[in-house]
């Protein structure tokens, strides 16, 4: 799926904001952040990789649900030392592909 796209400063805004409340929604990195799994700079992390996921599609636009899953498990396992084992990872990207997907088609 190609979604390169052109947002408006508007659309940029709403899509982070989308992607910073899917990921602090996600009960695998609330758990990891309010038990500082990752240090005392664990909300820090997590804001990082809001950022982080919310610019992948702007680095890779071909970025598909496997590509994010395989992003949050990297950060999850290097920045917080957690090796999650069930498909929460891969849950996490769906609604953010669909939106975007929506928003791409809208901006077209």
């Amino acid at each position: 799926m190609s979604t390169a796209a052109t947002f408006t400063p508007l659309q940029t805004s709403k899509w982070e904001l989308g992607v910073s409340l899917v990921l602090n929604f996600w009960p695998a990195l609330t758990d990891a952040v309010n038990s500082q799994w990752g240090g005392p700079e664990s909300s820090d992390k997590r804001d990082w990789l809001c950022g982080h996921i919310a610019d992948l599609w702007e680095s890779i636009p071909d970025a598909d649900e496997f590509e994010v899953e395989s992003t949050l498990l990297q950060v999850m396992e290097d920045e917080f030392e957690v090796a999650l084992e069930d498909d929460s990872a891969f849950e996490v990207p769906l609604p953010l592909s669909s939106s975007l997907l929506a928003e791409t088609e809208r901006v077209s």
